[in-house]
């Protein structure tokens, strides 16, 4: 007698104790030591020299995609963070420094991206 191949049961992160990746919940689970490398980061002035940089950069270089910015910056500091952009402009846009203006092709990646323009 042949076993017949059954569908497997989808399980949910909540279902196996799993916080999802889009929770609000997850935020308060992060380890202690990560909220202590914030703290650290935000009383160095580092924050804050990373957001001047991406400012600049947005308002030298209107309507690009972040990895466009990176590269335009990468240019002008060759040890720039590839993610600076994706962690700055966020919060600049929640501090009405920066707007999304819309989306296109990236130069550098070909792949649909948002753009950004300083207010």
């Amino acid at each position: 007698m042949q076993r017949r191949w059954t569908r497997p049961t989808a399980v949910t992160a909540e279902a196996a104790g799993q916080v999802g990746l889009f929770d609000r919940r997850a935020h308060k689970s992060v380890a202690a030591t990560s909220h202590a490398a914030h703290r650290k980061h935000l009383a160095s002035g580092a924050n804050a020299k990373q957001a001047a940089l991406a400012l600049a950069c947005v308002k030298a270089h209107a309507d690009c995609t972040i990895t466009e910015l990176t590269r335009f910056a990468a240019a002008a500091t060759p040890t720039i963070d590839r993610y600076l952009f994706s962690r700055r402009l966020p919060e600049l846009e929640r501090a009405g420094l920066v707007v999304r203006t819309g989306e296109r092709a990236c130069h550098v990646t070909g792949r649909l991206c948002t753009t950004w323009r300083a207010r």
